[in-house]
């Protein structure tokens, strides 16, 4: 499979930058190669013990890849050194491992790519390491840290201090071809200080996708529910609710589908009157509902947020819906008891998508209960006659 761009113009550097240390050591290797040869022919047919010696001694070069913008590992990555053809994957650790049949001693450059940094159009810078032919080499490899790389894309500073980064690729969910000039819009609630008030005040910002898919917006406030749709004047997502960590930089990748005019005019019968609601694409999203212990639970609503489409577990805390409208949707989750839960789904035309969703038991506190109580009845004229003794009375007592 061929390399991505960004893959290319890494291993372009790499070899770039240690073509004059790499051809230093061949000579110097050629060198004593030579002189090993001549050794031989002197001396005669080696030994077996000797070449069973050197067909083992192989040159190892292991390490991991920090992903710094979450202090985790960064599993997927491929990682690339230079003078040689190979490459590898790390694992879900982070780990990768390079076993070389044949190396010199001397300056290698090594550096890595991910799909991830891709789309914000990072590319990590190389490193150099001194490698031990025959030896274990060890290195670390890291992903330039939040502030970087938010610096890098968003310039102006007025977007970065104390704002976040959301970025992303938009995809057509018929086909999952990148697409280009798709607007990605993001929407919160500000506050507006004046003299006298506080107010509150919608904010909004909105970007068009690069002919790769990608996009990425600036200053968007962290700590703050913020949601976000793409579209075109054909084909659109749901609102999606995203996410920003601490650290500032948040991700959102979206699919958006087109909706066929027989849907859109159902949805206005629907709209207007029509009792079952109709079906608006032909994705379908299945999935299971359970509680935190891992009980299903039953008779949970789903429901497909923007439309009135949605649907209830069964006994065993599974649901199915069908008719749904292609992209990235947003479901709510509701059940008696348990706090509502929001999920983000992709959902392709005719094609079969899987949720698992857990609720948590919400605490219900009531409020306190006043008592009061007083002496008497309360009943008008009840007391008095009954202390002057005329007629009956039946009481408590």
């Amino acid at each position: 499979m061929p390399r991505s761009i960004p893959a290319l113009l890494l291993l372009a550097s790499l070899v770039a930058a240690t073509a004059n240390a790499q051809s230093t050591a061949r000579e110097r290797q050629a060198a004593r190669d030579s002189s090993a040869g001549a050794a031989r022919e002197d001396a005669g047919s080696p030994s077996d013990t000797g070449q069973s010696a050197a067909a083992k001694t192989k040159t190892v070069i292991s390490g991991f890849v920090l992903d710094s913008m979450t202090n985790q590992p960064l599993a997927g990555a491929t990682v690339l050194l230079s003078g040689t053809s190979r490459s590898v994957t790390t694992d879900a650790g982070g780990r990768f491992r390079f076993e070389l049949d044949s190396a010199v001693n001397g300056t290698y450059t090594i550096g890595f790519f991910h799909p991830s940094l891709d789309t914000l159009g990072v590319t990590p810078p190389p490193r150099q390491i001194q490698v031990r032919s025959g030896g274990e080499n060890f290195v670390e490899l890291a992903v330039p840290s939040m502030r970087t790389i938010s610096y890098s894309l968003c310039p102006d500073t007025s977007l970065t201090d104390g704002r976040g980064l959301v970025a992303g690729t938009v995809r057509d969910a018929a086909n999952d071809k990148p697409l280009d000039s798709v607007r990605v819009v993001l929407m919160w609630t500000g506050m507006s200080v004046g003299n006298t008030s506080v107010t509150k005040v919608p904010r909004a910002v909105s970007v068009l996708t690069d002919v790769k898919g990608s996009y990425h917006a600036c200053g968007v406030p962290i700590g703050t529910r913020v949601t976000a749709q793409a579209r075109t004047k054909t084909q659109r997502s749901g609102w999606i609710e995203v996410d920003i960590p601490e650290g500032g930089i948040g991700r959102r990748d979206f699919l958006i589908g087109t909706r066929p005019p027989a849907a859109i005019a159902a949805r206005q019968a629907t709209d207007t009157g029509a009792k079952a609601p109709q079906p608006l694409g032909s994705a379908v999203l299945t999935g299971t509902v359970t509680a935190t212990n891992g009980q299903p639970l039953e008779g949970a609503q789903i429901l497909l947020l923007g439309t009135q489409l949605g649907g209830r577990t069964d006994h065993n805390g599974n649901f199915r819906l069908g008719g749904l409208p292609g992209g990235t949707q947003s479901i709510e989750i509701r059940q008696i008891g348990y706090a509502p839960q929001r999920y983000a789904v992709d959902l392709a035309p005719n094609k079969e998508s899987k949720v698992t969703a857990v609720l948590e038991e919400r605490a219900v506190v009531l409020e306190a209960v006043e008592v009061a109580g007083k002496k008497g009845s309360g009943i008008p004229g009840f007391d008095q006659r009954q202390k002057h003794g005329f007629g009956t009375f039946i009481t408590r007592d």
